[in-house]
């Protein structure tokens, strides 16, 4: 008698794994989105509170917040670019950092994703997510947001509404 699996039996084996796949891969994403938008929150807030303590202390903004405030950005971001004059922008990787120097404004935006689309600010107010209208993967960004527990808003030209 021989031993050993048919062909038969191997092709269902493969089959459950390809299934079990299929399944677990849109979650593992879920997941690791979710934790990386939680990674830029954090930053982004203790940024915004460092950006206030200078205030406090110099009554201005920082100019250039990578030297100048008391704690330090992530150790990957690459040297500053400012955009429209007063806003400063930092690349680190995955994540682009973006101060205003005119206010206490931090902003944190996630690149180079399928959820890229969404941005967590920090205000007076707390966390606050927002996603621009008309963006392609608007409810799965949504939904981020929301099972972060973050405000969640819609910009459309130079008004926010709730998602």
């Amino acid at each position: 008698m021989k031993k050993g699996f048919t062909l038969i039996e191997l092709l269902v084996v493969v089959l459950i794994i390809g299934i079990l796949a299929a399944i677990a891969m849109p979650q593992y994403t879920k997941a690791v989105e979710k934790s990386r938008t939680s990674e830029i929150a954090i930053n982004t807030k203790a940024l915004f509170e460092a950006e206030n303590r200078y205030f406090l202390a110099t009554g201005t903004y920082p100019s250039d917040p990578a030297s100048e405030l008391d704690i330090s950005l992530p150790s990957n971001c690459a040297t500053a670019s400012t955009t429209s004059g007063t806003v400063i922008s930092y690349d680190c990787g995955k994540f682009v950092y973006m101060f205003n120097t005119n206010s206490p404004h931090v902003t944190g935006r996630r690149v180079g994703s399928s959820y890229e689309g969404y941005r967590i600010a920090s205000t007076e107010d707390g966390l606050l997510c927002y996603m621009f209208s008309g963006v392609n993967n608007f409810n799965k960004l949504k939904e981020l947001c929301k099972s972060l527990g973050y405000k969640c808003k819609v910009s459309s030209g130079s008004t926010l509404t709730d998602c």
